[in-house]
């Protein structure tokens, strides 16, 4: 298990490649709906996703110019970065689509939002930051799945029409 030695560098390679994927499948949504509104708040947050996340993946080749610190700093900024991308996503979808709020907008936002401020606040070698990102990641997860099977069902609705 990722989080099983509590290990900062395990932690940070998690998030980096959480960061990344999602970073990356943010981009491919945004390609798709390109003409529409929504294309380049998408594209931020999936550029910012995807720099953030190859900064910290490769924290080892930079060791000599950056401290394991800034490193660290730099992912809780692009966790911030994105929580709010996702928030004021959130409030964009809910002015669109007439939903009072989207499950993974606003949720996954506050939680990222959340997670970027611990980061940048303490000593991210501490126990406590280790299981918070855990439970971080597991609730994430849960919100994920949860979205993803409604999407999933307003997608096959949509195709039955």
């Amino acid at each position: 298990m990722v989080f099983a030695s509590g290990s900062p560098n395990r932690i940070a390679t998690y998030l980096a490649i959480y960061w990344l994927s999602g970073g990356l499948l943010t981009l491919r949504f945004a390609w798709a709906i390109r003409p529409q509104t929504g294309f380049r708040l998408a594209s931020i947050a999936g550029w910012v996703a995807v720099v953030a996340s190859g900064f910290v993946l490769l924290r080892e080749a930079l060791s000599d110019v950056f401290e394991p610190t800034t490193v660290a700093d730099v992912l809780g900024y692009a966790a911030i970065v994105i929580g709010a991308l996702r928030l004021v996503g959130a409030f964009a979808l809910e002015q669109r689509i007439g939903r009072r709020w989207t499950l993974g907008g606003l949720v996954l936002g506050g939680l990222e939002l959340g997670i970027g401020i611990l980061l940048v606040a303490v000593d991210v070698t501490s126990p406590a930051v280790a299981k918070t990102i855990a439970a971080w990641a597991f609730a994430t997860g849960i919100i994920l799945l949860i979205e993803a099977v409604r999407l999933r069902a307003a997608g096959r609705a949509l195709t039955a029409e």
